[in-house]
């Protein structure tokens, strides 16, 4: 019983273990089509109150409640900021912002998130993402400074892809 017991856990965290990991979950909104929209679409401004009046937050992405944020896109369709707010007392301030810089392609090169905290911390540069690609636009590598107030962490993620 006891062999079979460690049999079955060793194969199970082999099994967890050898998972593939597929690059949707890296995946970044960055197009008109991702948010389902069609047009020429400049920029769009979400907020949302409760049944008081308050400010209410608003599920964006994962791990993400912010009461506004706004899209701005270029001509291209593409997403080239993201400013998200937070209620801070009663009133709307800057929380942080999202740049996104392109290839040539349209492809998504660099992703800088700058935290504001609505000034009342210094300006400083939380994420720093970029973005390689294959000549077949199949990302290759993801690469993430994060800093937090009194740490910086860096992360590479590498992407293989068979035939």
């Amino acid at each position: 019983m006891k062999i079979y017991i460690q049999f079955v856990l060793l194969f199970s965290v082999t099994s967890l273990l050898g998972q593939p990991i597929s690059t949707n979950e890296y995946f970044v909104k960055s197009t008109l089509n991702d948010f389902h929209l069609k047009g020429k679409v400049k920029a769009i401004t979400t907020n949302a109150k409760d049944n008081n009046g308050d400010w209410a937050t608003l599920p964006f992405g994962v791990n993400e409640f912010y009461n506004q944020y706004v899209l701005e896109f270029n001509s291209k369709g593409l997403l080239i900021k993201q400013t998200n707010y937070l209620d801070y007392r009663g009133k709307l301030g800057v929380y942080n912002f999202v740049d996104n810089v392109y290839s040539n392609e349209s492809l998504i090169k660099n992703q800088k998130v700058t935290v504001v905290n609505n000034g009342e911390d210094p300006q400083r540069v939380s994420s720093d993402k970029s973005f390689d690609y294959n000549d077949k636009n199949n990302l290759l590598t993801l690469n993430e400074v994060v800093k937090g107030k009194n740490s910086s962490s860096t992360y590479q993620t590498e992407f293989l892809y068979t035939n």
